[in-house]
């Protein structure tokens, strides 16, 4: 199963630890996160990880595709409170193989 890297960042202003208002927003999409996760197919298999003393958490997750993910922060309102970055995850031996398989470039 494909695996993605989900790195995501809010301002100061808007950490659910100092502002009531977005912990409160925070506390309604971790409510229904489980049934949303399955309902697109994802699976946590890391994380999520705080970035100490960043506002950021990253984290790293299963699915069928990057739809599936993106279906997902996006239905569980995810995105609508912090920045996300998605990335593919790709084992790094599995990369260098791919790399020696296709020869250097320069």
């Amino acid at each position: 199963m494909p695996r993605y890297i989900g790195i995501s960042k809010h301002a100061p202003s808007e950490c659910p630890g100092a502002n009531k208002r977005i912990q409160e927003a925070w506390q309604k999409i971790q409510g229904q996160l489980e049934s949303t996760m399955n309902k697109h197919g994802v699976k946590v298999v890391a994380g999520p990880y705080h970035a100490d003393p960043a506002h950021m958490t990253v984290a790293i997750v299963e699915a069928a595709s990057q739809d599936a993910v993106t279906d997902f922060l996006m239905d569980s309102r995810l995105a609508e409170v912090q920045n996300i970055e998605l990335y593919r995850a790709t084992e790094l031996m599995e990369m260098f193989k791919a790399g020696a398989e296709r020869g250097t470039l320069y």
